[in-house]
């Protein structure tokens, strides 16, 4: 079997050197596995081992820091991994808790605009739908008798009258709230050291809605 000479990202080792123009780097005690997103230790590690074979004989490449190396993987990994300095991980399935906070805003954010039920009329909750069903609040608050016709998360048209524009505009600003209550609760437990797992951030915000 011919292995590739290209660099690929998505299987490719790096080692971490203080001068990456030095014509030789130090003896590796660890190396970086774009692969796993996690260091290893290149004397015993099988598939690094199995890699740098295949590879007939391949040398990790040099980086000065992780950053250098998110250049190569930026579009492979998850943004919530990378904090502008590094984006390793501690160990397989593990996770520092930077990236466990990150991943949680981004699940906040993923929760709150992905549209809510009230007085019977799906709705969005994008930016921009929030912000028009406030604006169709206050209108309702100023005139009992305001109605309109609300386009629906569906596509679909709902006859509704100030009542109802009254509890969608309510039932937006708790979908919000509960957002940020679950955001603010396992900030405290993530930097903690109680959450270790996104499946725990993802059950935290599965309750919502």
């Amino acid at each position: 079997m011919l292995a590739p000479t290209a660099l690929d990202a998505r299987d490719w080792y790096w080692q971490i050197v203080q001068d990456i123009h030095e014509t030789k780097a130090a003896p590796a005690t660890s190396v970086y596995s774009s692969k796993r997103n996690i260091y290893v230790d290149p004397a015993t590690d099988a598939e690094y081992l199995a890699w740098q074979e295949f590879h007939g004989g391949a040398v990790p490449n040099k980086a000065a820091s992780e950053s250098d190396i998110w250049y190569h993987v930026k579009d492979l990994k998850p943004a919530w991994l990378y904090d502008g300095t590094t984006f390793s991980q501690p160990a397989l399935d593990k996770y520092h808790p930077f990236q466990l906070s990150q991943y949680s805003a981004m699940k906040r954010w993923e929760t709150e605009t992905k549209g809510i039920k009230a007085s019977g009329v799906p709705m969005k909750t994008d930016d921009r739908s929030k912000q028009m069903i406030g604006n169709a609040r206050q209108a309702a608050v100023a005139d009992s008798s305001f109605t309109t016709t609300w386009v629906g998360g569906d596509g679909k048209l709902y006859p509704v009258d100030a009542n109802d524009l009254i509890k969608m505009g309510d039932a937006v600003v708790d979908h919000v709230d509960s957002c940020f209550d679950v955001f603010a609760n396992l900030d405290p437990q993530i930097k903690s050291g109680a959450i270790t797992a996104l499946k725990q951030i993802e059950d935290a915000y599965a309750g919502i809605g």
